[in-house]
């Protein structure tokens, strides 16, 4: 029947959505992790040339808080998305989209996808500006101020990006609840 067949599209639509989405924040979450431990590692401070404590304090804070949300994000995805793609290669099985753990596990998914694109970026790029005063302060504070000039203005159009996208995407799956129910 009809709905039947919107139900099981509606079914397979959520599930590759979901696959997408791990597979992005595990992309995601493997790089930019990278790249902070690389620029934590790679940063020399000597104590006589230190800007302040506070900054310190905080690039440390923040350096932490990046790669443990990034690398819990890649933990969420690593271990449901094997089990994603175990059910996408048995796909012609009728039962195959009731055995996924999508569903169940939804809630994960979406916090690792939150983790990865959203929580992560912004940190990464306040730890973008705070790595700038580490390194350039006492060398040439212009170049400092210049760094937070730039990824400053991208900070603010990243989360109104974030709301907008998310008031939309609200706003469609409210649509398209409502479109199911007419249907039913």
């Amino acid at each position: 029947s009809l709905v039947q067949t919107n139900q099981e599209y509606t079914a397979w639509k959520r599930f590759y959505l979901a696959r997408a989405k791990l597979q992005a924040s595990s992309k995601t979450s493997a790089l930019l992790s990278g790249f902070v431990m690389v620029s934590m590692v790679e940063l020399s401070l000597e104590k006589e040339n230190l800007p302040s404590q506070g900054v310190v304090v905080a690039f440390a804070a923040c350096t932490a808080l990046v790669v443990a949300v990034y690398l819990i994000a890649l933990l969420v995805s690593t271990c449901i998305l094997p089990h994603l793609e175990a059910v996408d290669g048995v796909k012609k099985h009728p039962s195959a989209l009731k055995d996924s753990p999508h569903v169940g596990l939804h809630v994960f998914i979406e916090l690792a996808w939150i983790f990865s694109t959203g929580i992560g970026i912004f940190l990464f790029l306040c730890q973008m500006i705070l790595l700038a005063w580490l390194r350039f302060r006492m060398i040439d504070l212009p170049s400092a101020i210049v760094v937070t000039a730039i990824i400053f203005p991208v900070i603010i159009i990243f989360i109104v990006f974030s709301v907008i996208f998310y008031r939309k995407l609200v706003s469609f799956r409210y649509r398209q609840r409502v479109i199911e129910l007419d249907e039913l």
